[in-house]
């Protein structure tokens, strides 16, 4: 049966299992042998004669139509047999060589020794009928003892007469007096006709004395291309082992299926059939088929054309489809063998079964901790003067970027987040919903984010009575409320719809929360459809040509507005100020006690999210910190501290109150949330790593980053600048420059590359590693060579008097840097500068407004735009005199 349901990636083809077991390309490479007459044959006169009886007789069917003229066809032609010439006009050349072979033969062999031929009818009643009219007339002729007409009906024992049971039994060694023969492969050696009818026997084995294999009765081959492969994989696949003398027996099919057996792609020729009985053509208009096309061709042609009869059956009265969660379809060659298939299959299921059971997640290392002393106190909540106090961490890259190579397989638990392809009976609710979505339009910063909202969950947002489709806000809860999980949980998720871990149910514990997804216009109807019951928030239109910054940006634009609407709804009330961001590929939680002793020991427990987000929510002087974060899970990792100022991306919660006056930078591609946090520090803020909590990232291959950059274009593992195939030295050009590499990349990806890979060799290559750059208002990764330091324009009087800086990299320089500021700072002579615009006119305009040219040189050629084809960014570097 074909699902029409089922992901094309889910197909999996046998091809390692050669056709020729199958006798499919064995009869099709006969076809094409001029040295003999082919294995397959059709009988055009037959054909005809049945076409023409039809028009005839329209109250006729074809099926008892093709057993009546077949049965007159063998009866005429023993009648020709025996000399009565005038018969010949009532059966084919075809049918003649046949009955001549089963009469003939066992004259000119001296043991008696004859051919078996096999008459395939579908129905047991008509091959009772056949059966009766054939051994009339072979008795009238005096034919009696020289073949048996034997009915197989795949039920007890053959139905044979006493002298070919006589023979059977003396002929055939170890045969007792009562012993009567029940499979095709005990009629061996035996002259026969046997008129086998019923379904498909395929564990049947056929013996080598048999010399045709009839079909032209049987008319549903003609319908079913299954039934086709069934039968000739049937006749070929459990034939008696292969002697030097032994001849393939001979198919006599219907003219309508010979275009199967012909591998030529001559107009005309395709493959007519539908594959199973159980499915039907979605129009008769449609494309031929050709006999060679591949697996795959076939496939995508039958998931085009064909529906099946179950999925029409399975259709709701919208027409959408209630398909079985838990179904599968089995598809191998033609006409494998059940034992063979059945074995396949359960190892299939075996490996899949283990698959599922464990999760590829990412050791993260961190080698800042490695060389310092660890502590031996365990605490379970931070105290906000001792948070305070400390400095932050100096790590200069986000984790997102952690390599292949850093993949282990850990085992699932029962808190474990799950993609949309779990399905269990505790969280069958929670996926499907018991009720309709609606969808709403919420106004933020003059343009419009759409929410669709099933019915399951209306009651967490505020919506007024004569709102016309619009949001009024969410629902948020009270700092004094006691509730479970007082954040609401966003998701950004970018080309995952299938395996982003969205299924939080489990990890929860099945508690209240709020989860909202988060994702672009052009992914929103497949993440509505995969997830009919979760919240779906979808980004305005501006979205889709941003880096994944504007995912967060939006977030937390949501979260302050909502935040602010809240407080004005309920004046008389502190609302709850933090929402959780959390990747889509937080899988599980572990609860780390820090190391106890110079032996680094330390003890680790799965946790639930729920847990963790509870136990975060409870900290103490909670409000005052500007966010929260969990730690990375790593095989090595060792922290020395139960908390600290560090970050991490995967999870975090926001307070929005406090930092109000920081937005995330929605053209970041990469550490966008790197760049949040020192930011939210530079600013007087203080917030708190739980290293106790460590979330383990499933490693998944498609979507996200790899979502936007088309394939084989640049393998932009910005980490891993060996891998790429296009040269550093290519991300960027000279404006003016003709000819030259464009790439269909993002211009602010291929920026943030460029930085992290060329910024050591390229912008600052002469400058002293001792003199760290400077960075204002901004934090880029500029590799691991190159010491920074980032600050906040309004932090600069801030930095050490004395303190020199080796180059100074300024990025759509805000209007509150000014020239006053910038001579305030000291650099080494020959210092670096880079100046990065948007466009060349605001370039210009950015160099006469600080007075570049004061203590910078520029020159011509120090001009650069990166090698994107739309709206490159642009960049001038100079060096200080």
């Amino acid at each position: 049966m074909i699902s029409m349901d089922l992901p094309l990636k889910n197909e999996v083809y046998w091809s390692t299992i050669p056709e020729q077991y199958c006798g499919l390309e064995f009869y099709k490479n006969s076809r094409d042998d001029v040295a003999q007459s082919p294995l397959i044959r059709a009988d055009a006169t037959f054909d005809r004669m049945v076409v023409k009886k039809m028009i005839s007789d329209q109250q006729s069917k074809p099926v008892s139509c093709r057993v009546n003229i077949l049965t007159r066809h063998y009866s005429a032609a023993m009648v020709c047999v025996c000399s009565v010439n005038f018969a010949e006009s009532f059966t084919t050349t075809e049918t003649m060589q046949v009955v001549h072979e089963l009469i003939e033969t066992p004259l000119k062999n001296p043991s008696g020794h004859g051919v078996m031929v096999v008459l395939r009818i579908a129905s047991e009643k008509l091959g009772r009928l056949a059966h009766e009219r054939i051994s009339l007339v072979r008795d009238s002729l005096g034919l009696t003892y020289r073949f048996a007409v034997i009915l197989d009906t795949g039920r007890n024992f053959y139905d044979i007469d006493d002298y070919f049971l006589w023979r059977l039994r003396h002929c055939q060694e170890g045969r007792s007096e009562d012993w009567r023969p029940c499979r095709p492969e005990h009629l061996a050696n035996l002259p026969c006709l046997v008129i086998r009818t019923g379904a498909i026997r395929s564990g049947d084995t056929f013996p080598c004395s048999m010399r045709y294999y009839d079909m032209r009765a049987f008319y549903t081959v003609t319908q079913s291309r299954t039934i086709l492969e069934q039968e000739i994989g049937n006749l070929y696949g459990y034939s008696a082992p292969m002697e030097a003398l032994f001849i393939r027996p001979r198919c006599l099919v219907p003219s309508q299926v010979l275009p199967f057996f012909e591998d030529s792609d001559l107009p005309g020729r395709s493959l007519i059939m539908i594959p199973h009985l159980n499915c039907k053509w979605l129009q008769r208009q449609r494309p031929l088929l050709k006999p060679s096309s591949s697996s795959s061709e076939q496939s995508r042609y039958y998931r085009e054309f064909l529906v099946s009869l179950s999925d029409m059956e399975a259709l709701d009265t919208s027409g959408a489809t209630r398909s079985h969660p838990r179904r599968m379809l089995l598809s191998g060659p033609k006409q494998i063998g059940k034992t063979g298939a059945v074995f396949q299959f359960l190892g299939l299921v075996q490996q899949f079964l283990k698959q599922q059971q464990e999760v590829q997640v990412l050791s993260v290392r961190d080698p800042r901790d490695s060389t310092e002393e660890a502590v031996s106190e365990f605490r379970t909540w931070p105290t906000y003067s001792t948070i305070k106090s400390q400095s932050m961490t100096t790590e200069q890259r986000d984790f997102s970027g952690v390599t292949r190579g850093d993949v282990v397989n850990v085992q699932f638990t029962q808190l474990t987040s799950h993609s949309s392809y779990h399905f269990c009976d505790t969280c069958n609710s929670y996926r499907m919903g018991s009720g309709q979505r609606n969808a709403f339009i919420y106004k933020l910063n003059g343009e419009e984010v759409m929410f669709f909202i099933p019915d399951d969950h209306l009651s967490k947002f505020f919506i007024s009575v004569d709102s016309q489709g619009y949001l009024q806000s969410l629902v948020i809860s009270d700092v004094a409320d006691d509730g479970t999980i007082n954040s609401p949980i966003f998701t950004p998720s970018r080309g995952r719809h299938d395996i982003a871990l969205l299924n939080l149910h489990h990890t929860l514990e099945g508690v209240s929360h709020t989860h909202i997804v988060v994702v672009t216009k052009t992914d929103m109807d497949l993440y509505i459809t995969k997830w009919t019951n979760h919240i779906i928030m979808v980004l305005p239109e501006s979205a889709e040509s941003q880096g994944f910054g504007v995912y967060r940006y939006w977030i937390k634009k949501f979260a302050e507005q909502n935040y602010r609407y809240e407080q004005s709804r309920k004046p008389d009330r502190s609302m709850w100020p933090f929402v959780a961001v959390m990747e889509d590929n937080c899988a599980t939680w572990t609860m780390t006690k820090c190391a106890a002793d110079n032996q680094k020991l330390r003890s680790e427990k799965g946790v639930s999210l729920y847990k963790v987000l509870c136990h975060m929510e409870k900290t103490p002087d909670v409000t005052k910190y500007a966010a929260l974060y969990a730690a990375h899970w790593g095989m090595n990792m060792k922290h020395t501290h139960c908390f600290d100022r560090g970050y991490t991306s995967s999870l975090q919660l926001i307070n929005v109150d406090l930092t109000k006056g920081v937005e995330f930078n929605r053209d970041r591609y990469l550490n966008d949330g790197l760049e949040f946090y020192k930011m939210v520090n530079f600013s007087g803020l203080t917030t708190c790593r739980f290293n106790i909590f460590q979330v383990q990232l499933r490693y998944l291959k498609s979507g996200g980053e790899n979502a936007v950059l088309p394939e084989k274009v640049l393998p932009l593992s910005v980490y891993n600048p060996g891998d790429d195939t296009i040269g550093v030295n290519k991300l960027i050009t000279m404006p003016d420059k003709t000819e030259t590499l464009v790439l269909p990349v993002p211009s602010h990806y291929l920026l943030e590359c460029f930085l992290y890979q060329g910024a050591a060799d390229i912008l600052f290559k002469t400058v002293d590693p001792a003199y760290p750059i400077l960075q204002i208002d901004c934090y880029f990764s500029l590799g691991d060579r190159i010491s920074t330091v980032s600050t906040l324009s309004q932090n600069i009087p801030k930095l050490e008097p004395d303190k020199k800086f080796g180059g100074l990299l300024l990025y759509f320089s805000a209007q509150r840097f000014n020239s006053q500021q910038l001579k305030n700072l000291n650099f080494v002579k020959g210092a670096k500068l880079c100046v990065i615009a948007r466009d060349r006119e605001q370039l210009r305009e950015e160099i006469l407004r600080l007075d570049l040219e004061e203590h910078w040189r520029f020159r011509f050629r120090d001009e650069f735009k990166t090698s994107s084809k739309d709206r490159p960014i642009y960049f001038l570097t100079g060096t200080h005199v």
